[in-house]
Order: structure tokens, then sequence, then C-alpha cells
């Protein structure tokens, strides 16, 4: 889609790159893009966490920048797109309900290179792909939570095979012996996890254990 929307927008008279960012808990990424040259562009938005593109992402507006050189809303970033030969950008935003922001955006070494009636071009190919990211945005989440849950699992199925060896090795209750890991975890400045990940390896006489808080 982006090397198409880029191949749409492009006149024999100037060369347009496109790439979409993703914004997801905050954080921008980078997930397609119609050339190198695009993808650094918006890795360095990304980088600075300002621009054009971010912030049509966060308004869900529109925002265009005429001219790179004559613009002060970004200076920063700004000044590295027009000395990388961008004089004008289009960031057109996605609307992806609760999971994450987006914007589709443009770049074009010609000053004032997106007429109305290409910004009208810019949000057809949002809204005829917005569906399909915003499934895609949606099957990433729930892969994270998945993931996100599967690693809980697993920290809790370290955490109670440790306190089970020290119940053993200690003779203790199994709230004794989970205060001793969390003292452990408190004086090493680790997570508990990894404290009692050490126990389980040390039972298994490939690790030493926690010191004794």
């Amino acid at each position: 889609m982006a090397t198409r929307a880029a191949r749409h927008l492009t006149t024999p008279d100037h060369q347009v790159m496109c790439a979409v960012s993703l914004l997801r808990r905050r954080r921008p990424m980078t997930v397609a893009w119609s050339s190198e040259d695009a993808r650094r562009l918006d890795d360095e938005q990304n980088r600075v966490a300002e621009g054009p593109c971010i912030t049509a992402a966060r308004s869900l507006e529109t925002v265009y920048v005429p001219d790179t050189l004559q613009d002060d809303r970004w200076p920063d970033y700004l000044q590295t797109a027009g000395g990388q030969g961008v004089r004008s950008i289009l960031g057109t935003p996605f609307h992806l309900a609760d999971e994450a922001n987006a914007g589709l955006n443009f770049y074009s070494s010609s000053p004032d290179a997106f007429s109305a009636a290409s910004i009208g071009v810019a949000h057809e190919f949002v809204r005829e792909t917005s569906n399909a990211l915003r499934l895609a945005v949606r099957l990433a989440v729930l892969a994270s939570e998945r993931d996100d849950l599967d690693a809980a699992l697993r920290s809790r199925s370290t955490i109670n095979t440790a306190v089970g060896i020290l119940m053993a090795q200690n003779h203790c209750s199994q709230k004794e012996a989970l205060t001793f890991l969390e003292r452990a975890s408190s004086v090493r400045n680790l997570k508990l996890r990894d404290v009692a990940a050490a126990v389980v390896a040390s039972a298994g006489g490939t690790a030493d254990p926690p010191p004794a808080p």
C-alpha cells in the first residue's frame, strides 16, 4: 500500500515517497515504506518524537508542510528533512479506534507538491486501508497480550518452584520461603523471577544460590 500510494501521487514534475507510522503505547514506529529514504525520514521523526506525521497521527488531523525551509513548527526535524532534499510533507491520519494511532506520510523533493486533489487521493487511500490496518493492529495487540500472559505464567511457575525448593531445604513454610525470595530480590536489586531462577538453577548445581537476606 505504501508503494502504491507513493506511485499514485508521483507526477512527472516530482517524485513522492511514502511511509506508515504507527503509534502504540505512545511509542511511534515505522511499519511500512516505499523506499529506504522514506523509512529514514520516518525513523528520524520517531527518534525526535515530533514532526508533521506524528502530529497527524496523534491529533487525527491532516498536517501539511508546503515548504520545509519556510515552516517553523518542528524546526529540528524539518531542518533534517530539508537537508535531505525534502521540501514538502503531508501527514494523513488513520482512525484505528482505541488500539493505536497511525499516519500515512508523504514526502516530496518539490515545494508545495501536494494539491487539494492529491490530498484527497491520500485520504481515499486511508479510507481504503483503515479496516485492514485496524485488524492488523488488533491482531498484534492480542499477540502481545498472549505473550505477556505466557511470560507471567512462566515467571509464576519459576517462583513457585523456587519456593518449593527453599521449603524443602530450610524446612520452612511457603510464606517464609516467599519472604526469603523477596528479601533476596531487594538485596540484589533484581526481579523476583530472576532470583527464583537462580534458586532453581542452584538446586541443579548450575548456579550459585542468592545470598541470605
